[in-house]
């Protein structure tokens, strides 16, 4: 089985005032592909930094990242953000959808930005068929409920068909029902298509879904 994600003594320091704060320290796993797996822990354990370092929003102050086999810790951020349209694709807990957008526009819009060739058409009418929302194509986030707002995020993160989908906090905004509509939406999407999911969450949903749980505390991965 091949490594979507593989990270070695990767660490991250800030500088708060006169303090080094360590985030993360010596953090090393494998994500294998069509893994669905979960990162958990309390608030400020050092999850979304390392979620965010995996998925190239932020340069580690130490350590290696490979995705998809390509060593991505010392690229320049354009190649970072190349390398983001390439292989990798986003889940927040605040859905970052653009309001003025259509469900439909918003999931066509990163094929547009990072020029995607091909039958954009069908691949967005797809996505949104594969969430259950194909009738509410031409509505906008403010018409939809937060679990179809996260059904049309699902479906722009996966319109691209990365190698890896990062989901931080997925269901943290959403009810009791809804996460587990939501949960049980993205575990199924990963078993049809085989698309590799990494979560940061302390939802119990998600970990009992999860193939693995990895837990973090004070920045470190526990044994």
């Amino acid at each position: 089985m091949s490594d979507v994600v593989a990270v070695k003594d990767l660490t991250k320091t800030y500088r708060l005032g006169t303090q080094t704060v360590t985030a993360l320290a010596e953090v090393s796993l494998t994500v294998h592909a069509g893994e669905f797996m979960a990162v958990a822990g309390p608030s400020g354990s050092g999850k979304t930094t390392l979620l965010n370092l995996i998925g190239c929003l932020d340069t580690p102050t130490s350590g290696e990242i490979a995705i998809d086999g390509e060593p991505v810790a010392r690229l320049s951020s354009t190649r970072r953000a190349d390398l983001r349209a390439r292989k990798l694709g986003f889940i927040f807990q605040t859905f970052n959808l653009i309001p003025v957008l259509t469900a439909w526009e918003n999931v066509e819009y990163p094929l547009l930005i990072h020029r995607r060739g091909g039958e954009i058409g069908p691949r967005v009418r797809r996505a949104l068929e594969q969430v259950g929302l194909a009738e509410r194509a031409r509505h906008r986030p403010p018409e939809l409920s937060g679990g179809q707002q996260q059904r049309v995020a699902i479906a722009r993160a996966l319109v691209t068909e990365p190698a890896l989908v990062l989901a931080d906090e997925p269901t943290a905004n959403l009810d009791s029902a809804t996460g587990r509509e939501i949960v049980d939406l993205m575990r199924r999407l990963n078993r049809e298509r085989g698309t590799t999911f990494v979560f940061s969450t302390h939802d119990p949903r998600i970990m009992a879904a999860a193939d693995r749980v990895v837990q973090i505390s004070d920045g470190r991965v526990q044994a």
